[in-house]
């Protein structure tokens, strides 16, 4: 898999495209948004650069922002009228939800809904308008990226552990789907990225394959190609996907390795062809344990420094918060505690930086409280700014 360099990475978990507005309201031609990590991405960044966040509790999905030195939460997908007699909850959300930026700067947010059901939910003039892309067959969190005319594509697990795919056709206003790969393929939700703008732009995705495998999947000529990337017995979670603008170019993988470690992946400029003529030669990645066992209990969330190396965070033991960064000066991996032992930390949202570049690290805690984390002058800052009816995944300490 000759697997592009540098790009502009989209996530959902974690890791999440723009809406689907009417053919008229989209931009062909248009860019796609900001570069940020991370994988189900719940976190975007509003036109200030102040968080815009993105919750499922009771099955509604909320929407918090910073503005004025606070967080308004506005509900944003709910039952409108009475919940349906079977329901036994007040919106009808079944995944946390994934957002992106749409070209314009405005949110987009995709989840799963009942009955299997994938929605849309995209903010235009003021308002958020909305979609049910499809009624059955969706079966994890799904994550979205931008295709080369600003327009998304989303990757899901289907029906029997496929890997499938819609993205939006502005010029008919509709949504294609296509099969990644068959039954038996994908166990977890999976991760995706772009290919460079100055190659062809198409998407590349990363799932839990069989038996703890990782699977890549490419798009190249009409047609799924795919590579095995780490073997059986190998990956424990949802991956997370990096693409680093730094002197080598490379793409980075990070995951929940064997005995709850933290494993990264990775394919440099000086193992991989970057040209059109060599695809589809497999890609030589290489791999690092990050940190050893015991020590990462969740999907990764990742983000990019502003040197460009990746900074990684997990759940560690009883319920703490973990960060661990790469030294382009020294190499090597450092790590800091965000969230002590004891904090109770249940599921991380998703990681933005802010104005100086430093990460903030939004979560929820078991009684359903919300927290944000902000590094500044050396330390971590961990301020809870809200509550929640209770949040979508629950932690259980593995001690």
């Amino acid at each position: 898999m000759c697997l592009t360099t540098v790009g502009t990475l989209l996530v959902a978990a974690l890791l999440a495209g723009v809406g689907s507005a009417p053919a008229s309201a989209q931009d062909e031609a248009a860019a796609p948004g900001p570069s940020y990590g991370g994988v189900s991405s719940a976190v975007v960044p509003q036109p200030d650069g102040a968080p815009s966040i993105f919750i499922q509790a009771n099955g509604i999905v909320y929407n918090s922002w910073y503005a004025n030195g606070g967080w308004p939460r506005y509900p944003i997908a709910f039952y409108t009228t009475s919940p349906p007699a079977n329901s036994v909850t007040s919106g009808f959300a079944t995944s946390r939800a994934v957002a992106v930026l749409q070209p314009d700067g405005s949110p987009s947010i995709f989840f799963q809904g009942v009955g299997g059901s994938l929605w849309n939910y995209w903010y235009v003039s003021g308002a958020w308008d909305s979609a049910e892309i499809a009624s059955t067959g969706v079966e994890s969190t799904p994550v979205a990226i931008l295709q080369p005319n600003g327009s998304p594509s989303v990757f899901f697990v289907g029906p029997d552990n496929s890997l499938r795919n819609y993205w939006y056709i502005p010029s008919q206003g509709t949504w294609g789907l296509g099969i990644v790969a068959g039954a038996g393929s994908a166990f977890g939700a999976p991760a995706a990225a772009t290919s460079p703008p100055y190659s062809i732009g198409e998407p590349e995705v990363f799932v839990e394959g069989p038996d703890h495998s990782l699977i890549g999947y490419f798009y190249y000529l009409g047609s799924w190609q795919s590579e095995v990337i780490a073997g059986n017995g190998s990956v424990y979670s949802s991956p997370a996907v990096v693409l680093q603008p730094d002197e080598q170019d490379y793409l980075s993988l990070f995951f929940v390795g064997p005995n709850d470690s933290l494993i990264n992946y990775w394919a440099s400029e000086n193992t991989m062809t970057a040209c059109l003529s060599c695809y589809p030669a497999p890609a030589q990645f290489s791999s690092a344990r990050v940190a050893g066992a015991g020590l990462a209990f969740s999907s990764p969330v990742v983000t990019l420094q502003p040197d460009g190396a990746p900074s990684v965070f997990v759940l560690g033991p009883s319920g703490s918060v973990l960060n661990y960064f790469y030294s382009m000066s020294q190499p090597g991996w450092g790590s800091g505690t965000v969230e002590p032992p004891g904090s109770t930390t249940s599921q991380l949202f998703g990681v933005l930086l802010q104005s100086d570049g430093a990460p903030q690290v939004f979560s929820a805690h078991q009684d359903g409280s919300l927290w944000y984390s902000s590094y500044a002058q050396g330390s971590w800052n961990n301020v809870e700014w809200g509550v929640n009816d209770a949040p979508v995944e629950t932690y259980t300490d593995p001690q």
